[in-house]
């Protein structure tokens, strides 16, 4: 019989126990820096199409960049939020109704002030403000979906607004001035089956929370 008494516990090598230092393993998440994504929006000649306020807006199979228009925020942006001073807001930007099929499996990642992202572009992009995934009610994996397909409707859809934020995004592209159009880009991710059908949306805005 071996005796341990509480105060033992305390140092698991008296225990017998071992355990690797990972006392630096913190500062690998903490301290990481995205890569930075070049050239970007800004450094383009291109032009691109803001998102139609109460239109249908598509997402297809590809990719696609809308420019979004960019102001500072006022006292009125206040209102709904929890803070007290304009200065404390963040800044962000929201898909509005979008639609998606009931039992359709959806992915897209977005990215800003980066239109060329594509499907193999990696996430640990100072450029990506965050990924979105519906995956339909009950189903615990993408397969399960199949069985289902027979028997959806046209008119099965869920209408969704989907917000991400982009404050540390603007801040790591050094976009620190209101008056800086940006362009949004979703990347979708289709299965196979779905290639021919798109995601609808009603608006993309600037949000501040």
């Amino acid at each position: 019989m071996v005796i341990v008494k509480l105060k033992d516990t305390l140092d698991s090598r008296k225990l017998g126990y071992k355990y690797q230092d990972m006392s630096e393993a913190d500062s690998l998440w903490i301290n990481h820096k995205p890569t930075v994504s070049k050239p970007s929006y800004r450094a383009t000649d291109l032009t691109y199409t803001p998102a139609v306020a109460g239109a249908n807006n598509t997402i297809g199979r590809t990719p696609k960049s809308f420019e979004l228009k960019r102001r500072a925020p006022t006292r009125a942006d206040l209102q709904g939020t929890q803070v007290e001073h304009v200065g404390e807001l963040s800044e962000g930007v929201v898909l509005e109704q979008v639609r998606v099929p009931e039992l359709m499996y959806v992915r897209f990642d977005v990215f800003i002030d980066f239109p060329k992202a594509t499907e193999e572009t990696d996430e640990d992009k100072s450029d990506y403000v965050g990924t979105f995934t519906h995956l339909p009610s009950g189903v615990t994996a993408v397969k399960d979906v199949a069985p289902q397909l027979a028997q959806i409707e046209d008119d099965m859809y869920r209408t969704l607004n989907i917000r991400f934020s982009t404050s540390l995004a603007l801040r790591r592209l050094g976009i620190t001035d209101w008056d800086t159009d940006i362009t949004v880009t979703v990347v979708p991710k289709f299965r196979p089956g779905d290639y021919d059908k798109t995601i609808t949306f009603a608006c993309l805005r600037q949000e501040f929370t």
